[in-house]
């Protein structure tokens, strides 16, 4: 079982500016609201693997109200702030593209980062209630692991796309695949789900890398693209089917 002491980087984009229409979830008052209900999560999340918290924003955001507003729910862990001006991306490219940045950000600047192996890409605004089952289910060697589907029947690229508001990473392996990758991403795909998936496939025999979760850990909050509630209606009944494919159908990647 996985037992080595990780970091959770947030990645978050307090005010999507000149790309707020790309997403349904646009607003900085309700961005700012969500990102505050998350850090809270994290923050006092019990599991003793997670040694601590890395919140990135790539919109230069002013962080005084989350620092306030987290520091009157007592957080059990310690938390660091990086913000930087990274929200922009070239012609053609899903808003996505700007996770690469953060996650080069956060690496080379962060300290909680720099004494970890192990760290957990999360989109900001969500919370995973079941981030501590899933991270039992994972060998204790693990270099990366991300929960791969098929592509849907509209959907066009690579028939397989990366669900990338969780990931984990073994630093090395992350240095060695995704450090500095922004122009290879250009020339082979626009959205990160894709690029992702590019890159890790070639490992789908490698015992270290995960690319399908044993169990589903569904997100808790708001799609920013599509504005949905992840805990109602058709996004929850698909996690409900994908829990029980896992089990009975481990090939079907929905």
């Amino acid at each position: 079982m996985f037992t080595q002491p990780l970091v959770v980087l947030m990645t978050a984009t307090l005010n999507p500016g000149p790309y707020a229409n790309a997403v349904q979830r646009a607003d900085p008052r309700l961005r700012t609201e969500d990102y505050v209900h998350a850090l809270e999560f994290w923050a006092r999340i019990t599991d003793q693997r997670i040694k601590g918290v890395v919140f990135c924003e790539n919109s230069g955001g002013e962080l005084t109200l989350l620092k306030n507003r987290l520091a009157e729910s007592a957080p059990n862990l310690p938390i660091e702030w990086l913000t930087f001006e990274g929200n922009s991306r070239p012609a053609g490219m899903h808003y996505g593209y700007s996770e690469l940045g953060h996650l080069e950000y956060a690496v080379t600047n962060s300290h909680l980062l720099t004494g970890t192996n192990i760290f957990l890409k999360v989109t900001g605004r969500l919370i995973f209630p079941e981030i501590s089952k899933l991270l039992d289910t994972f060998d204790q060697d693990i270099r990366f692991a991300v929960d791969c589907r098929r592509a849907y029947r509209r959907e066009t690229g690579s028939p397989i796309k990366a669900r990338t508001q969780l990931m984990l990473f073994e630093k090395s392996f992350y240095f060695d695949h995704f450090f500095c990758r922004s122009e290879e991403m250009l020339r082979c795909c626009s959205h990160l789900e894709e690029f992702v998936a590019l890159r890790v496939l070639p490992f789908q025999n490698d015992p270290t890398v995960v690319l399908r979760f044993k169990r589903e850990c569904p997100p808790v909050g708001i799609a920013a693209f599509t504005g949905e509630n992840y805990h109602t209606g058709k996004t929850l009944l698909k996690s409900k089917l994908r829990q029980v494919l896992r089990r009975v159908a481990p090939g079907f990647w929905l």
